[in-house]
Order: structure tokens, then C-alpha cells, then sequence
């Protein structure tokens, strides 16, 4: 009992730490006023550079370089783009074919995860293995969130999200290691349970 609400008020808080902080992220997803965005007028453009730099990117940290040498007369302004405010686009964009398996690496990953905490069992007295699935599965929802807001802006460009990022993903990995070595002890119980037994006659 103690342990799932110590995983819900983790939850709720990593929750509240990242909408506080990447609320204008959150307005910009909810908004479909594209003409009033810039950094949405810019993604055909950023596409466009994308694509005539795949596979190889132009480079990581070259986006303001490389988005200034494409971008249109009708959306020269005082001020820049820094990024591009979608990471996986900035990502095709300057990492190329690398940046994009890596993405989908990480995608097969969130899935694979998503889908063994999902199905994790643990028996009542279990109670190390239910605190690591509880707090993997708190820890997936926030990396969720992160991914979420890193198609309106770059949360993970933030250290004091980075870091919670990492901290959410270490509690995934302790949460998988923890499934896969109880698995693995019921596996050798069930083998010795299952071992057949020979008597010393000569006994």
C-alpha cells in the first residue's frame, strides 16, 4: 500500500514538474492557429532541407546555419529560429539516417518496455519487484510526456528536464532487469520442481 502511493505521488509530481514547465509547449500543441506560428510556416522549408541533406545531416548543432540558408523571404524576421521546435524533425534534419534509426531504436524500445510493464505479475510477497514495476511504469508515462512535448519544442535541450529524463529511464531499466530476474528465478525453480528424484536404494 505504501509503496503504490509513494509510485502515484511520484507520478503525479514528475506530471506536474513537466506540464509547469513546458506549458507553452502544451499551448503550442493545442493551437491551430498556424498562421500566427512561424515555427510552423517553417516546416515545409525545414523538410525541404532535410530532405536535400539526407542521408548524412548537416550536422548536429547546424540547424540556425543551415535553416538560414533556406528560409524564405516572407519569413525573414528580427528574430531567429534556434531550433526547430519539433526534435525529430531538427533531428532529420541535421543528424540525417543516423538521427532517424536512432529515433526508431528508441521508439522500439518505449514499445517493447511499455508492453513488459504492462504485463509484469508479481505475487504479493514480492514486494521488490512491485515497487520497481510500479515506479517503471511512473517513470515510462513521464518519458511519454517528454516525447510528446519534444514534437512542439525541445524539452530534453533543458538540463533540469534532462536530467528528470534520466532519472525516468533508470527506472525503466531497473524495472525490466527486475522482471527479467524473477522470470528467470521461476524458471530455474520450476526445473529443479520438475527434475525427476532418484532414492539410494543402497541407503
Amino acid at each position: 500500500m505504501q509503496t503504490g502511493l509513494f509510485a502515484v505521488l511520484a507520478l503525479g509530481s514528475l506530471s506536474l514538474m513537466i506540464l509547469a514547465a513546458r506549458a507553452p509547449a502544451l499551448a503550442r500543441l493545442l493551437s491551430f492557429d498556424s498562421t500566427s506560428e512561424i515555427r510552423i510556416q517553417a516546416f515545409p522549408t525545414i523538410l525541404r532541407a532535410a530532405w536535400d541533406f539526407f542521408p548524412v545531416g548537416s550536422g548536429i548543432g547546424s540547424f540556425v546555419e543551415t535553416y538560414q540558408l533556406y528560409e524564405p523571404d516572407a519569413l525573414l524576421t528580427p528574430e531567429y529560429l534556434n531550433h526547430a521546435h519539433d526534435e525529430y524533425l531538427e533531428a532529420l534534419l541535421t543528424a540525417g539516417l543516423p538521427g532517424a534509426l536512432l529515433l526508431m531504436i528508441g521508439l522500439a524500445f518505449a514499445v517493447c518496455a511499455t508492453l513488459r510493464l504492462a504485463r509484469a505479475r508479481y505475487g504479493p510477497n514480492n514486494q521488490l519487484l512491485r515497487a520497481s514495476v510500479i515506479l517503471g511504469r511512473a517513470g515510462l508515462s513521464a518519458l511519454i510526456l517528454l516525447a510528446l512535448s519534444s514534437a512542439t519544442d525541445y524539452p530534453l535541450r533543458v538540463p533540469a528536464m534532462a536530467l528528470l529524463a534520466a532519472v525516468c529511464a533508470a527506472w525503466v531499466v531497473k524495472a525490466l532487469g527486475e522482471i527479467s530476474a524473477s522470470k528467470d528465478c521461476r524458471s530455474h525453480d520450476s526445473a529443479t520442481m520438475a527434475a525427476p528424484h532418484y532414492r539410494d536404494e543402497n541407503a
